[in-house]
């Protein structure tokens, strides 16, 4: 880590709807002076800003961010910074002195919102870039996935899944092309997936 001092700050806009990105997230957002994020982020929360879309998100960002420290860097990462985000490795490389972060809702919290469930006792499992074994889990869990491990694939490579829990898919939590299905054996298209797992009732 080097003694520049850099101007962070990592900003969650939720699980995609505009109306679910907090005050203080665009308050963040206006006051940058380039924001990077993935396209359709930068489309919906930041329209009228210049912005930078990596097509190596981690590595394009923090070069971009090493190269420009006089600038004041907003970084977009979907749902709360502080659950899978790209916060963890941006804080690693610049320090916690560099950065602010400004807090979101999770896309676990949205969708759980959506079924009307508590999420409290639940574990967490992020499947994505991952190998897909899942036979370690004995409890009501929480898969996050993406393009390359699909629920399709995640229970075609993991069918006793199906002997013990209760399977609920989330995906496009928020955004007008939302759904949720149960049990199901489809494949998406989407990176914003989410796989509930609810322990059978004996």
């Amino acid at each position: 880590m080097s003694n520049e001092r850099y101007h962070i700050t990592i900003i969650s806009v939720g699980p995609g709807a505009k109306d679910l990105i907090t005050l203080r997230g665009q308050k963040a957002i206006d006051e940058q002076d380039v924001i990077i994020g993935f396209r359709e982020a930068l489309e919906t929360f930041a329209p009228d800003k210049k912005t930078i879309s990596p097509d190596r998100m981690r590595t394009g960002t923090i070069e971009y961010i090493e190269q420009n420290p006089d600038k004041k860097i907003g970084v977009l990462v979907s749902g709360d910074a502080g659950f899978f985000s790209l916060a963890k490795f941006i804080i690693q490389r610049f320090g916690r002195d560099n950065v602010d972060v400004v807090p979101g809702v999770s896309s676990v919290s949205a969708g759980f919102a959506k079924i009307k469930n508590s999420w409290q006792d639940f574990g967490f499992r992020s499947v994505k870039q991952e190998e897909n074994d899942l036979s370690d889990i004995t409890r009501d869990t929480i898969l996050l996935c993406d393009r390359k491990n699909t629920p399709e694939q995640i229970l075609k490579d993991n069918p006793d899944l199906k002997n013990s829990f209760d399977i609920t898919v989330m995906k496009d939590i928020s955004l007008e092309t939302e759904q949720i299905f149960y049990d199901p054996d489809e494949s998406f298209n989407s990176s914003r997936v989410l796989i509930v797992l609810e322990q059978k009732k004996i």
